[in-house]
């Protein structure tokens, strides 16, 4: 009867091993660098992976696409200022910006490096 009782205490003992085990995986760099590059697309809070992150290369990747979609939020402001043609392209400019952004967190969340279309391809950090 002993030994039944030392072998659930042993199963025990694993299970509790293996929990762990479990709780230390999402503690480490690579949720970090994910939540880094979330970060990256929510406006001016691109600051905070290019100061903190900088190490990172998945965060500084996400972080340059942040950074190129936060400039060309910036110039879409400005062309919002013209009356007529200028709200229109602002328009539809901010629907797509939304939509960037929305693919840059997807990718960022998904641990991906893909470049968001037509900004994608250039690099302001390095």
């Amino acid at each position: 009867m002993e030994n039944n009782n030392q072998g659930k205490d042993e199963h025990k003992e694993q299970q509790t091993d293996s929990g762990q085990e479990q709780q230390s995986k999402p503690a480490g760099g690579e949720v970090n660098d994910q939540a880094m590059g979330i970060i990256s697309y929510l406006g001016i809070l691109v600051i905070i992976p290019i100061i903190i992150a900088k190490d990172s290369e998945f965060a500084m990747y996400h972080a340059n696409q942040g950074l190129i979609l936060l400039i060309a939020e910036i110039i879409l402001f400005g062309i919002g200022m013209i009356p007529l043609l200028g709200w229109l392209i602002a328009g539809i400019g901010w629907i797509v910006a939304v939509i960037f952004t929305i693919l840059g967190i997807i990718n960022a969340a998904g641990g991906k490096k893909k470049p968001l279309p037509l900004i994608g391809g250039y690099q302001v950090l390095k």
